[in-house]
């Protein structure tokens, strides 16, 4: 369940997220017409010009993320551990254009790294081949781009996400003061809610950002 991925994300970190992210994609059915247009209007010095000091409380999710991107692009945006809006915007844009390259159509990437294609007709059958196509592009670093966009902004000091979450269920009403971290762990979490009830949307609110939602 899309709702569930964040949480699963900050606790199993960058790299099994990223897999998960590419069974969602390629598992999602037709999407609407809606398109980004690439934009990509970086000015990339060459790889080996820049010197990263990763210290931030994002540090080794950024560092992790730069050292595997394949495309300098994604590797100059993640070198200063900021992602900004605009950034993002461009990064999924280029991420589309990867994706619509490989011969997926009606690609829609949302800006909390959601996502839905269609695939190459000759392989619609064979999820092992066209999740391999999305991994490709994946991988340049524009999947790790949006993951850390949302991560930064949900919890910008890297904060226990269990307490934070359980701190946001407390403070939106889902949860009796009280609930905890442990609590939040042990829970079924989105099982509780029905999908589409303001309990879900308040639980939905809580998990793409908890240090500030509620």
């Amino acid at each position: 369940m899309a709702v569930e991925r964040w949480a699963s994300v900050r606790l199993t970190g960058l790299t099994v997220a990223l897999a998960a992210l590419s069974c969602l994609t390629a598992c999602s059915g037709e999407a609407d017409d809606r398109a980004v247009t690439p934009t990509l209007s970086l000015e990339v010095p060459a790889v080996d010009e820049i010197v990263v000091d990763f210290t931030g409380p994002w540090a080794n999710e950024f560092r992790t993320a730069y050292e595997k991107a394949s495309d300098p692009a994604a590797r100059f945006i993640l070198q200063d551990e900021k992602v900004t809006a605009e950034e993002l915007a461009e990064a999924n844009a280029t991420y589309q254009s990867c994706l619509e390259g490989a011969g997926f159509t009606k690609v829609v990437i949302n800006n909390d790294g959601s996502m839905s294609v269609v695939p190459p007709p000759a392989m619609k059958d064979d999820s092992e081949a066209y999740s391999s196509l999305i991994r490709g592009c994946c991988d340049q670093g524009w999947c790790d781009i949006s993951a850390l966009y949302n991560f930064v902004k949900g919890n910008p000091d890297n904060a226990d996400f269990a307490q934070i979450m359980a701190e946001c269920l407390v403070r939106t009403g889902l949860k009796p003061v009280g609930y905890s971290a442990d609590d939040y762990l042990a829970d079924s979490h989105a099982e509780d809610y029905q999908m589409g009830s303001p309990e879900m949307q308040k639980y939905m609110a809580c998990n793409a950002d908890p240090a500030h939602a509620g």
